[in-house]
């Protein structure tokens, strides 16, 4: 299983959950529908029952994780957190919290990549202080 590929994925799936108000199950059920039938090959390093347990797991403890969140960032409202940095902190905080084969340094790295990737630059500096926050 590849799983920084897996974990831009449920990054994804967990972004389009906060859009459509955590209606994970719809959620990934269109992502096979649309995006892997009839491409398996593309998808054939990718654990799909591990990422849908996974995103599963993210979207039951949104309303922790979003606690978390709040706690580390006292200056800035919730509300006023982008959903691609929060989707972002969500999948990170997560393996912080509930994965112990995947070390804290290696969740913030790749949080800090996704960042790099999919939010704006100054984003990466307020992603690191909240993941290091976390314990």
């Amino acid at each position: 299983m590849n799983r920084r590929k897996t974990r831009e994925l449920t990054f994804k799936l967990v972004y389009e959950s906060i859009i459509h108000k955590f209606d994970c199950d719809e959620v990934f059920e269109n992502f096979v529908e649309n995006e892997v039938s009839g491409k398996e090959d593309k998808f054939k390093d990718i654990d799909l029952k591990y990422l849908k347990e996974k995103l599963k797991n993210i979207c039951e403890k949104n309303e922790e994780l979003k606690g978390y969140i709040s706690e580390s960032s006292q200056k800035w409202k919730f509300e006023r957190i982008s959903k691609i940095n929060v989707a972002i902190l969500f999948v990170a905080i997560y393996e912080i919290k509930y994965e112990d084969d995947i070390p804290k340094a290696v969740s913030i790295n790749e949080a800090l990549e996704l960042s790099k990737k999919y939010s704006e630059e100054k984003s990466k500096g307020f992603i690191n202080g909240i993941l290091d926050k976390i314990n």
